[in-house]
């Protein structure tokens, strides 16, 4: 599971401030724009000296000015504020005070080598976030939104991610992260939990039951046979699943996987395969082109087998009322989670 946000956001706002700033000019040690030197009114001008671009002698690096613009204190915190906090910064003043804390912390020492952040760049970031925490939740809420592939469309997903009802969320996420599907508390939806999450800094709690919240929310179907509408439900779920939790595509893995490729070519200039190092398919499934054909069943379809719909999800009480009663309650919501997610068979959360 992943564990992120804060130090997460840190190592982030690292990255991004390495990338060189759009329009950047020269600049002086403060990091701020230094103006251009003024031109001289008459005269002719004395000849270029050797080295020079002008001497067309060669190439020359970019001038050192430039490149402490782009590594600059100043540049750092502007581009820690849109990973951080979602927004630029709203005056130069806003910089300014963090660039001054950095200098303050630091005290003029240059950051270790290999070293991500500096301890005032460090500081700075924690700072940001205390002193914005509301744009902060809400910045980072909408990111898990879009890695889980929330579908905006449907009204019961959105209900769930939208509609606060717990008091305590970072008990709600303690419960997620700590206790078995049955354990029932307080109710509380996925925005309770993706906040309480994010304020507890630890994102495992949401990964987990957005499990529940995938597989217990599927289409209808128009007069479907049962069997295609089931099969369909979990190939459906089993792609949303291995897009947001896997960045994998188990069809697409019979062409392309971390051992070949289709797109590799001895000749480097046409070679299109830049494998990650690690055989993260081969661990999942067995086998680094997916999972296997097994007595007569398609790999893809075995594989999905786990998002298991009918008999376990339950759109209302009617639904349950065929159902054997295994637990002293048939029926549940995982963990208390409530805000149009629909109901599971306690049967198959017992495990």
């Amino acid at each position: 599971m992943r564990r992120a946000t804060q130090r997460s956001t840190l190592f982030l706002s690292t990255g991004l401030t390495c990338c060189a700033l759009l329009g950047a000019g020269a600049c002086g040690p403060s990091g701020e724009p230094t103006p251009p030197a003024a031109e001289a009114d008459a005269g002719t001008p004395p000849p270029a000296p050797p080295g020079s671009p002008d001497a067309g002698d060669g190439i020359v690096e970019a001038p050192e000015p430039l490149a402490r613009c782009q590594d600059s204190d100043a540049a750092f915190v502007r581009r820690a504020y849109l990973a951080t906090l979602g927004r630029r910064p709203r005056s130069q003043d806003e910089v300014r005070l963090y660039t001054d804390l950095i200098r303050q912390v630091d005290g003029g020492a240059p950051r270790a080598e290999g070293a991500p952040l500096s301890a005032g760049r460090r500081h700075a970031v924690l700072a940001m976030i205390r002193a914005s925490q509301d744009a902060y939740l809400r910045r980072w809420s909408d990111f898990y939104l879009d890695s889980l592939r929330v579908e905006r469309s449907r009204e019961s997903a959105v209900a769930c991610f939208s509609t606060l009802l717990s008091a305590d969320r970072r008990k709600a996420a303690e419960r997620v992260r700590r206790e078995p599907a049955r354990a029932q508390g307080d109710v509380f939806s996925m925005l309770d939990l993706t906040l309480g999450s994010l304020e507890s800094d630890d994102v495992s709690s949401i990964y987990i039951a957005n499990l529940f919240s995938i597989v217990s929310q599927s289409f209808m179907g128009a007069n479907a046979d049962p069997v295609k509408l089931e099969l369909a439900r979990r190939e459906n779920f089993g792609a949303r699943f291995s897009g947001a939790y896997l960045h994998r595509d188990i069809v697409c893995l019979r062409c392309h996987h971390s051992e070949a490729s289709v797109t590799f070519d001895p000749d480097p200039s046409k070679n299109r395969f830049f494998p990650l190092p690690g055989l993260l398919e081969k661990s999942l499934f067995s086998d680094s082109s997916g999972p296997p054909e097994k007595d007569g069943h398609d790999g893809v379809a075995r594989a999905y087998g786990v998002f298991r719909y009918g008999g376990f999800a339950l759109s209302s009480m009617v639904d349950a009322e065929p159902l054997p009663v295994v637990l002293p309650n048939a029926v549940v919501r995982p963990w208390g989670m409530r805000s149009a997610t629909p109901m599971l068979s306690s049967s198959l959360l017992a495990a």
